[in-house]
């Protein structure tokens, strides 16, 4: 059988295939529709080898990230999972650490002079000033403004780790008395904060 072609429909031999397709399709809509529910299976329980204790929930269908001392763990329904450090604090002030939104720079691993009145972690000058100009700089920025005044590097200034007086400032005299104590030490003072 010949069909004619059309210029505006192009060849139109293929249209009883495209029907046929069609009438394929339309078969498949009295079938039954399957589904894919969301379950979790609920039996956790608890793994421990050495010093280390994982307890958790198998099939958890929202990921959810759980820490604890110097660990966190990222898990859920997901292929594999992460076990990894978290740096943490070791000061003797971990709830103001918290408190101020976690500064890496409050850590020892990160500016090991912090404590002593180095806000930026370099030296300046031949003799390795760790305590000079540009650390009263960004001390002068963040003097006795409110935590959510402070930017950037600002609370790096809060050497004692403490709010100050009734407005609870993170940067006041206490912090400039640290500063000035060890003011252009030559190769001073010692990488030795908690």
């Amino acid at each position: 059988m010949k069909y004619p072609a059309s210029k505006a429909s192009g060849d139109i031999r293929f249209y009883p295939l495209f029907i046929l397709v069609l009438m394929l399709s339309s078969l498949s809509h009295g079938e039954e529709q399957y589904q894919i529910s969301r379950y979790t299976i609920d039996s956790g329980g608890i793994s421990s080898g050495g010093a280390y204790t994982l307890t958790g929930t198998i099939g958890r269908s929202g990921a959810q990230i759980s820490s604890g001392g110097n660990f966190k763990l990222a898990g859920g329904f997901r292929p594999g999972f992460t076990l990894y450090e978290v740096p943490t604090y070791t000061g003797s002030y971990y709830d103001q650490w918290l408190a101020v939104g976690s500064p890496a720079c409050w850590r020892a691993d990160v500016n090991p002079r912090q404590c002593h009145g180095d806000v930026d972690g370099a030296y300046q000058g031949d003799r390795k000033y760790w305590v000079s100009t540009n650390d009263l700089d960004i001390l002068i920025s963040a003097w006795n403004k409110p935590l959510s005044s402070l930017s950037g590097n600002q609370i790096c200034a809060d050497f004692d780790h403490l709010p100050q007086g009734r407005e609870k400032y993170r940067v006041s005299t206490n912090d400039l008395d640290i500063l000035i104590a060890n003011w252009n030490l030559a190769n001073g003072p010692a990488p030795d904060c908690p």
